[in-house]
C-alpha cells in the first residue's frame, strides 16, 4: 500500500495570497490570524512577501485582481502603523 502525504499550507502563506485581491476581509483575515497567534510580525511578513516577491509582477491579464503594492502598503499601514517601500524592502531585497 502505498502512503498517503498530506500538506497543509502555512497561514501566512494563505494570508500572502490574498495580498492581490486586497478587499476588506482579506485585511481582516491577516488581522484576525494576528490577534490569535501574535503572528505574522513585520519581519516575518516581509520575509514572506520576498519569497513571494512573483506577486508583484506586471499582470498581462486585464481581469487580474488590485494591485499589490498599494494594497501591500495599506495593509502595512493597518497592521504596523507604519508605511513601507515595497520596492526597496520587498521587490529589490528579493534579488539581493
Amino acid at each position: 500500500m502505498g502512503a498517503l502525504k498530506i500538506l497543509f499550507p502555512h497561514p501566512i502563506d494563505i494570508l500572502v495570497s490574498k495580498i492581490s485581491r486586497g478587499e476588506e476581509k482579506d485585511f481582516e483575515a491577516f488581522e484576525e490570524v494576528i490577534a490569535r497567534t501574535g503572528h505574522p510580525s513585520e519581519e516575518e511578513l516581509a520575509d514572506s512577501l520576498i519569497r513571494a516577491v512573483h506577486l508583484y509582477r506586471p499582470g498581462f491579464d486585464e481581469s487580474a485582481p488590485g494591485d499589490p503594492i498599494t494594497n501591500t502598503r495599506l495593509l502595512w499601514r493597518r497592521l504596523f502603523g507604519r508605511d513601507i517601500d515595497v520596492r526597496n524592502e520587498i521587490i529589490a531585497a528579493a534579488s539581493r
